[in-house]
Order: structure tokens, then C-alpha cells, then sequence
């Protein structure tokens, strides 16, 4: 399985039908900033895991981990956009945005 991060923010990446992807981005929860998909647009592909994981160090502001975990389901593309933002705040800008296109080959 092909891991996504920060650095492919914006990119188009290939898969085959059936194949998964897994996009790890950090995000500082007790900050109360958490990543959340606004968006997936396209039936080629769907999210099939989204879990948040808690940070390893115990100190006050250590960052923790968001997974998605995606699956291609059919031939075409799909663009998935997450909003790192606090839920109670959810009408202003968000803090950072990600995007990522999947192509999946027939």
C-alpha cells in the first residue's frame, strides 16, 4: 500500500483498480485543530478507514497522526480535499488545506 503525506499536497497520483492508498497527515488535536475531509468528488475511489492515532510524547501540543485509508473502486479519477480546522469553528478559513487527484487504471 502507497503512503501519502504533506509533501504530495496538491498532486496526482496512479493506482490500479482494486489497490489502496493510505494518506497520513500530522495534526495537533489537544489544540483542537483535526484534519477533516470536506470533499470527495469522483465514484472511482472511496474512503474505507479514517482514524485519528494520539501522539507518542505526553507533552502539551505533541502532534498525533489522521489516517485515511482509500480503496479504487473502479476505472477514472477522484479528488479528496481535508480541512485541518477546529469542528467548533468550522464557518472561518481553515488553518491548511489538502487535496490529492487519483487516477485509477482500468
Amino acid at each position: 500500500m502507497r503512503t501519502i503525506d504533506e509533501t504530495q499536497n496538491g498532486k496526482t497520483v496512479e493506482i490500479a483498480a482494486d489497490e489502496e492508498i493510505e494518506i497520513v497527515l500530522s495534526e495537533t488535536a489537544s489544540t483542537g485543530f483535526r484534519w477533516q475531509a470536506t470533499s470527495i468528488v469522483g465514484a472511482a475511489c472511496a474512503i474505507v478507514a479514517d482514524k485519528s492515532e494520539p501522539p507518542e510524547s505526553s507533552k502539551p501540543g505533541a502532534p498525533g497522526l489522521h489516517r485515511w485509508r482509500l480503496q479504487a473502486k473502479k476505472a477514472g479519477e477522484c479528488e479528496l480535499k481535508l480541512a485541518y480546522r477546529r469542528p467548533w469553528e468550522a464557518s472561518s478559513d481553515a488553518a491548511r488545506e489538502f487535496s490529492i487527484r487519483i487516477r485509477v487504471a482500468p
